[in-house]
């Protein structure tokens, strides 16, 4: 399968209640009638606390949308079906601006928590000059290893980001997020997040991103699954 990634900011007229309601309860089932689309689902901010020492990227983001394709060919097809450009033209009522991608993911280590739990989600930026192969070496092979380690993580996915997706011509504009990737962590609750990052192995961890990262925007975020991953037969 293929993932499309999305960083989705809100109009300035509107307060994060009403994005999120307009985008969960409106837009939502309007882009789950897209054909092809495997799985979707929508991150929405709950907060946006920096967690780590890292500085944050120069864009701030009021959601996340993920949503899953076959492949490219199924993905580039979708965009020209009347469910789609009725999915677009839907949000310009809640989206002032959004940066799109297709991502690589290292499934590090999957979700293993069901019910309600708190999940983390991070915009990494890379090194002036450093090159998307050394940075997947230093963040897939060498990084991944030691967040795996944390005390109470209940699931770590590492999104690379392989295409900017340029977006159809509207009033939506490109946000200019220009990260070089993103993750999700969850945990069973705050508690047991905070004890993870304060931990001796979380603190390793973080210093070692000074090897590869710039910066790392962080935040907590409430999931919604419009389409659920299909469960093996």
């Amino acid at each position: 399968m293929i993932q499309r990634f999305s960083c989705l900011q809100r109009r300035s007229d509107i307060s994060q209640g009403r994005f999120s309601q307009h985008w969960r309860d409106i837009h939502g089932p309007l882009a789950a009638k897209v054909p092809g689309l495997l799985r979707y689902q929508q991150n929405h901010v709950v907060d946006a606390s920096q967690m780590v020492k890292h500085s944050r990227g120069g864009a701030e983001v009021d959601g996340f949308a993920q949503l899953w394709f076959a492949d490219e060919a199924a993905m580039k097809q979708a965009s020209s079906t009347p469910e789609y450009r009725a999915a677009f033209s839907d949000l310009p009522e809640f989206t002032a601006s959004m940066s799109q991608y297709a991502v690589e993911t290292n499934p590090v280590m999957e979700k293993s928590v069901t019910g309600k739990a708190v999940k983390r989600m991070t915009l990494l930026y890379c090194k002036e000059g450093m090159g998307i192969d050394e940075f997947r070496h230093h963040w897939f092979d060498d990084h991944a290893a030691m967040v795996s380690e944390f005390p109470g993580l209940r699931g770590y996915l590492q999104h690379l980001i392989v295409q900017n997706l340029p977006l159809p011509e509207g009033p939506v504009t490109e946000a200019g997020i220009h990260c070089a990737g993103a993750l999700e962590m969850w945990f069973d609750d705050s508690d047991a997040m905070e004890a993870a990052f304060a931990s001796p192995q979380a603190k390793s961890t973080v210093a070692h991103g000074d090897v590869f990262l710039s910066a790392a925007t962080t935040y907590v975020v409430e999931e919604v699954e419009l389409i659920p991953a299909a469960q093996p037969s």
